[in-house]
């Protein structure tokens, strides 16, 4: 039997007492009277079974150890239930008062794969108690310890579902909570096949990168991300690194090398690299889940969930609509959806199983404005306007024949033939998650759901809103008085230089050049903020990144060449298939063309899909 520090809580505010205090020095309480207490302990430490603490919770058994406390597994005499009582090992006060925060913290959190923290105290002898859910079952570290071959990888993109909704959960509180220790030993997978995200021993609260979010030097190796090594301030993003880092250990087999050590230069094998044998845009995903630098990791966890769900259903997918359209497009090298940048291009713009389209005011109508004067709604910049109805800048496209499609390159854009269009503006960016954000507040339409809420996470602000659906682009457009782009007009707006009469094959020329779009080559992994590549990756008319980051939407319908806007393929009225163009962050160079062509249903929301506008003008503006 050991004796227990005599360590003295302040009755009234729970702050420990210093040795020999006779009042708080916090409140001014009155110190109260130390007493003697001996709790039985094993030489170790622990408490020994059969101790019962505030004459209702009998240890049962030591769990283990870790950080600065120690966790037992204990019987509510009152309320015969099993549960887990954590203990602080530490008796100084900056280690009291956080555990004590710790407890508040928790004491609020309600989520159906999160054990519930159900009571807090603090025993005669100055100890602090947590008491919380029972999870029964085995950690994921014990389980791949044990097991004899590899998790599959259905699984572990189930399992990284729940923990994204998980993650949301934490991070869309207000404000924001940072769990800041995922890790194979704190996820637990419960004998029903419930995976249960336990202990945030060191979660935070997240104010806009203050001193709350810095805990001194509390990290797992392997799992925890640079800033979290070295101190500085976590935000959501941190958990996605540790989530990461998570799912590289089920899928690989083996912990990924520490941040600092990757950051000196140590190699680590990509997933993509170590399981060929996975879906390409899951093995992507933890990859960029990983990234060193925050900015280059997902936006959200809602963001990283949504991935998962479109790798599983990939899985199970049944054929898209229109099979003959499919069909003829099958051999395009274009239809590459952006986070399968060769071979199986159809998949990433099927429509998702079992969904609709979210609701939108007037999202089925085609967009083209109201007839207002062109003066009346926009002010003149030297190449362009700021459009009146959503405040953001358009560029000019005059009117002129050019040609339309390419000669080899894809069987889908030939033959080359001559369009003439008329005058028209063009968005000189893409619609950003704060411009739609503004539609969102305006016309109670739905978010996109990676957001996690009614507003996009502020680091995101500036990136292009993707997971809009046709529909859904349409309706911003009408709200904005403005209209989408048809394939031709895109086409023209990124390519054609009138001055010269040559057709680039890029918006910048005819030479492949990494430091002027977002791409797989040389590109960050996501999206990024709009403007990142301008001026040097503008077209001839002047709009920006029209090669790279995301693809995007245009009003025309999937028909072979030669165009012809007569036959009814631009602003369509029915629903199918729609030709998005531009390529995306996670394309090959051949897929940024500007003549390369792809399709996507009309009514999905794809992580990699955004959209800009498009108006009319008077030939004389």
């Amino acid at each position: 039997m050991s004796t227990v520090m005599n360590a003295l809580a302040c009755t009234n505010c729970q702050m420990l007492l210093a040795p020999g205090a006779r009042f708080c020095s916090h409140c001014g309480t009155v110190a109260p009277t130390p007493p003697a207490i001996n709790l039985p302990r094993e030489a170790s430490g622990t408490l020994r079974r059969g101790v019962i603490l505030q004459e209702r919770y009998k240890i049962m058994t030591f769990i283990g150890a870790g950080g600065f406390s120690r966790v037992y597994g204990a019987i509510d005499l009152r309320l015969k239930t099993p549960c887990a009582i954590k203990e602080n090992n530490e008796f100084d006060q900056s280690a009291h008062a956080q555990f004590l925060a710790e407890a508040q913290l928790l004491a609020r959190l309600r989520h159906p794969s999160m054990t519930k923290v159900t009571d807090y105290f603090t025993d005669p002898s100055g100890a602090q108690f947590l008491v919380m859910e029972y999870a029964p079952g085995k950690d994921l570290e014990k389980m791949m310890d044990e097991a004899e071959e590899m998790v599959s990888w259905r699984k572990v993109a189930e399992w990284g579902q729940i923990v994204c909704d998980v993650l949301t959960y934490l991070h869309t509180q207000e404000p924001p909570i940072i769990h800041r220790d995922i890790k194979p030993a704190n996820l637990r997978l419960t004998p029903h096949g419930d995976l249960m995200v336990i202990d945030l021993g060191i979660a935070k609260e997240y104010r806009d990168g203050s001193a709350t979010t810095r805990a001194a030097q509390a990290y797992s190796g392997g799992y925890s991300p640079i800033e979290q090594y070295l101190g500085q301030g976590t935000d959501p993003r941190s958990d996605l690194y540790a989530l990461g880092a998570t799912l590289y250990h089920l899928l690989v087999g083996k912990m990924p090398p520490e941040a600092p050590n990757r950051l000196r230069g140590i190699s680590m094998q990509t997933v993509e690299q170590a399981r060929p044998d996975i879906p390409v845009l899951l093995a992507r995903a933890i990859d960029r889940a990983m990234a060193i630098e925050p900015d280059h990791r997902p936006p959200s966890a809602a963001a990283l969930h949504m991935v998962f769900e479109r790798v599983l259903e990939q899985d199970q997918a049944v054929s898209i609509s229109q099979p003959a359209v499919i069909a003829q497009a099958a051999t395009a090298r274009t239809l590459q959806a952006a986070a399968h940048a060769v071979a199986t291009p159809v998949a990433i713009s099927q429509p998702r199983i079992g969904t609709q389209p979210r609701s939108t005011t007037n999202a089925g109508q085609p967009s083209r404005p109201l007839h207002v004067p062109s003066e009346l709604r926009a002010e003149r910049l030297p190449h362009g306007i700021i459009w009146e109805g959503d405040r953001r800048e358009m560029v000019r496209v005059m009117a002129g024949p050019m040609p339309m499609g390419s000669e080899g390159n894809d069987p889908d854009e030939v033959p080359v033939h001559r369009l003439d269009l008329k005058t028209f503006l063009i968005d000189r960016f893409p619609v950003t998650c704060a411009d739609y954000a503004r539609f969102v507040q305006e016309t109670g339409t739905t978010p996109p759901r990676y957001w996690g809420g009614p507003l996009p996470p502020h680091m995101i602000e500036d990136h292009p809103v993707v997971e809009i659906t046709h529909d859904e682009a349409r309706a911003y457009a009408r709200w904005a008085g403005k209209r989408l782009p048809t394939e031709a007009e895109w086409e023209k707006a990124a390519t054609w230089d009138a001055t010269t009469g040559h057709k680039r094959v890029y918006p910048w020329g005819d030479q492949w050049d990494e430091h002027r779009a977002n791409a797989r080559e040389g590109g960050a992994g996501g999206t990024v903020p709009i403007g990142a590549y301008s001026p040097q990756g503008d077209s001839p008319c002047g709009a920006a990144e029209m090669a790279g980051n995301i693809w995007e939407w245009t009003d025309t319908a999937y028909k072979r060449y030669p165009y012809d806007p007569s036959d009814g393929r631009d602003f369509p009225k029915n629903a199918g298939l729609r030709v998005t163009r531009g390529g995306s962050w996670s394309c090959s160079p051949d897929a940024l063309r500007g003549a390369n062509r792809n399709i996507a249903a009309a009514n999905d929301a794809d992580f990699e899909v955004g959209f800009r506008c498009a108006a009319d003008v008077r030939e004389d503006w």
